[in-house]
């Protein structure tokens, strides 16, 4: 499935039903930096953008969901494990501004009522620290 049919599923699941103690938002894997690595069992390659790959990140932390990464952070191919992070995989998964959102103990965010139809869609999150 896409980005995209997540993000508007987890729109359609009541509030209530939502991040509760001993229940949490799993809106799986994060796509985060693959571009052309398979990043599944299945084989399947990522062909996100930059864009769609800092969005997918964020829609996770707003959505209060575990951040399971599959982007590969070492490769240990050699014998010797050495870092693999891209200058892009870094500028996502160590934006310590998005990780305190999703690390936050307040309900998922929801989005964003009352605009036309046309709008793109709006998400917030009510944070506790305001």
């Amino acid at each position: 499935s896409s980005t995209k049919l997540v993000i508007q599923e987890s729109a359609a699941i009541p509030a209530a039903s939502t991040g509760r103690p001993y229940a949490w938002n799993d809106m799986d894997m994060l796509e985060t930096g693959n571009y052309g690595q398979a990043a599944h069992a299945n084989g399947r390659e990522s062909n996100m953008t930059a864009v769609e790959y800092k969005t997918e990140f964020s829609m996770w932390a707003i959505n209060a969901s575990p951040l399971v990464v599959t982007t590969p952070l070492m490769n240990c191919s050699m014998g010797t494990c050495v870092p693999t992070m891209t200058a892009l995989q870094k500028e996502i998964l160590l934006n310590t501004e998005i990780l305190a959102i999703n690390q936050d103990v307040t309900p998922q965010g929801r989005p964003l009522n009352g605009f036309p139809s046309d709008y793109p869609s709006l998400w917030a999150r009510a944070l506790s620290d305001g």
